[in-house]
């Protein structure tokens, strides 16, 4: 039912009811009694929220017969790639049997937790600490709980595997839904003191099914760790697209967005859901019937997105922006792609370990693609602005030089290291990576204008048959897969085979003048002319308070760019260049235009205390702009195929 076609009495009736829902619960014994089918409870307690912590309590009725209970941290989270050691702001884990005696608590590595002679009835108790609102963390304080599941539920090991069917291909499919296997109850904080203004308006959201107000419930661990919560005073909106029931909670709390930009912003997460079911040629059927953007708009958020099987949790430190539309329409476009549609090296998760696919380029560049190309057909973004983002999506990897050393589906590969990941000493990513996004967008491109020059059709189709063959009946996807429906869908298998052999196992990229052609667009050199010594940026030191300023080379030099070719690199002090001296950031701008094609230039730095003087041949600015067409350059049907291909899908 949509509330914006309520009368309003009926919208003051259902404010009321979200008001009920939000009445605090201050202790355990408001928990709905544990179901006889649950294996474990979870309670959590946000009393000393202002310090970032929550107190969570584990409910065991009945333990394995075991010499110890196992409790370990997940060590990675659904939809990243990179280990996360979630263990590390966990703390305090004691253990109580039924009459309330310690139980000896051992721990045996960074992320397990032994629990000795395990009794039934018996409570586990844990501290954490989160500070860090995102769609990989966790961030609890006085206006939120922001929990992303891996990093905050300790899990009772010994039941993790026989609630996590190890056939990923049939697990979803015989899952029993309706099942209470681990329930989790939120207090909800009383508004006591001056830190709590409006905690007594907090209510929750998630995608796990829901017992009372405050208590909800999960089938097995695999679901639990899938589902996000956000917890706050939160604004709702509800609505039904294709029979499917969609919810946005957003917490606004410390911005200055009103409840109309809220509205007016749902009614534009509304366009992009009914394009991108016009896209698929159908919604998702959901587990619950629901589908929730958990939208986590305040300051002390970190802008990130994450896609969930039921939901997405987007977050970001500013008030409501047309911006934050794009994270929108990515995330939502994954409850097709990557959550249903799913590459078999991804099946079943680890959130144990690093999960490698070579099929990102697919499921996260595809889906980068797309989130422009919705944009465009729902109306939310002009033919300008499209034309910049692809271009910038273009740029970036046309202009890296990272495809001289991996394919785009060895670029996949590379997430572990990429994806969120954090080490001390430098990589070569800026040489040998290219984000597996920007990559599959324009690989995805390029598909999309090949078919539409060759076969009358588009890329489209291409997914729709995809998600008709392996998402909808949920079966996971080989490479093989990719290439054989795509030569399903054209009829043509010499061109799925050399399209994958050259552009997804292969470096090789297509040549994105000729096709971007199809729709008449042109991929115009925006520098024609002039040129330069490759990518560079520029510290200007002052040297012990003297007049004297030194310009440090601050980045790393690309691969066959003309300082790379003649030997500088970071850290290294650029002196001169043709006998014009660099001390500012302006002295070297003034010498790019006179910089002439085939003439070398004489630059002159200093490495190690000693100085050096090399000859270096300048190269084109290789940045290019996407350009429309209209009549007067290229043919009608061109122009026609442009306007099909940005339109609107919906009937």
């Amino acid at each position: 039912m949509s509330l914006h076609s309520l009368k309003k009495n009926k919208k003051q009736f259902f404010l009321a009811v979200f008001l009920l829902f939000s009445l605090n619960i201050s202790c355990i014994q408001a928990q709905d009694k544990i179901n006889n089918t649950t294996k474990v409870a979870y309670h959590f307690d946000f009393s000393n929220r202002v310090h970032h912590e929550a107190k969570v309590t584990l409910s065991i009725p009945k333990v394995p017969k075991e010499e110890f209970l196992k409790l370990r941290m997940s060590r990675s989270s659904a939809g990243r790639y990179a280990l996360h050691e979630f263990a590390k702001n966990v703390y305090s884990v004691n253990a109580f049997d039924a009459k309330g005696n310690k139980l000896e608590v051992t721990r045996v590595s960074p992320y397990q937790w032994n629990v000795m002679k395990p009794t039934d009835n018996m409570k586990v108790e844990y501290t954490l600490f989160a500070d860090y609102a995102d769609g990989t963390y966790s961030g609890i304080n006085t206006i939120q709980a922001h929990l992303n599941a891996p990093a905050t539920y300790l899990l009772v090991d010994n039941f993790y595997n026989e609630n996590f069917d190890k056939d990923a291909s049939i697990r979803r499919a015989k899952e029993n839904r309706s099942a209470k296997t681990i329930q989790v109850t939120f207090s909800l904080p009383q508004n006591n003191n001056f830190q709590d203004k409006n905690t007594d308006k907090w209510t929750v959201a998630t995608q796990l099914p829901q017992i009372n107000d405050s208590t909800f419930s999960a089938p097995n661990y695999y679901y639990l760790l899938d589902s996000p919560v956000l917890i706050g005073n939160l604004f709702w909106s509800e609505w039904k697209e294709d029979n499917q029931n969609f919810r946005v909670a957003l917490n606004k709390t410390g911005t200055e967005t009103t409840d109309q930009e809220a509205n007016e912003f749902v009614e534009n997460i509304k366009k992009i859901v009914r394009e991108e079911i016009a896209l698929f040629d159908e919604a998702p059927t959901f587990d619950y019937g629901t589908y929730t953007f958990l939208l986590n708009y305040q300051p002390t958020a970190h802008g990130d997105g994450m896609e969930h099987r039921n939901s997405t949790i987007i977050t970001e430190s500013e008030k409501l922006d047309f911006q934050h539309l794009f994270t929108v329409a990515h995330e939502f476009i994954h409850a097709w792609n990557i959550e249903r549609l799913r590459p078999q090296s991804l099946e079943p998760f680890d959130f144990s370990s690093t999960n490698m696919s070579s099929e990102l380029w697919f499921g996260e560049g595809f889906t980068t693609y797309y989130t422009y190309v919705v944009m465009r057909r729902a109306g939310l973004v002009d033919d300008a602005l499209f034309a910049d983002l692809m271009n910038g999506q273009l740029n970036y990897v046309l202009n890296s030089p990272g495809h001289n050393f991996h394919s785009p589906a060895q670029m996949s590969q590379q997430a572990a290291f990429a994806d969120a990941a954090t080490a001390n000493d430098p990589l070569s990513h800026h040489n040998t990576f290219i984000s597996y996004y920007p990559y599959g967008a324009v690989i995805g491109l390029a598909l999309d204008m090949e078919m539409r020059k060759r076969f009358d059709k588009g890329l489209d189709e291409y997914m729709q048959a995809m998600w008709k063959q392996f998402g909808k009946p949920e079966k996971p996807y080989t490479m093989a897969d990719l290439q054989n429906m795509l030569y399903e869908v054209t009829k043509d298998k010499e061109f799925s085979e050399q399209f994958f052999k050259k552009h997804i196992l292969g470096h090789e990229l297509p040549n994105y003048n000729e096709l971007l052609a199809t729709v008449a667009i042109d991929n115009q050199l925006n520098q024609k002319g002039k040129m330069w010594f490759g990518k560079l940026g520029l510290d200007i030191i002052d040297e012990d308070k003297k007049d004297s300023k030194k310009a440090v080379i601050s980045n790393y030099m690309l691969f066959d760019s003309p300082f790379y070719n003649a030997g500088l690199e970071k850290g290294d002090i650029l002196i001169s260049i043709n006998d014009k001296m660099i001390t500012s950031i302006n002295d070297y701008r003034e010498v790019i235009p006179t910089l002439e094609e085939g003439k070398k230039a004489t630059v002159t730095f200093e490495r190690f205390g000693k100085k050096h003087v090399v000859e270096v041949l300048p190269t084109q600015i290789p940045y290019r702009s996407l350009v429309y067409l209209n009549a007067d350059n290229t043919n009608s049907k061109q122009i026609e195929e442009r306007t099909k291909w940005l339109s609107t899908k919906q009937k």
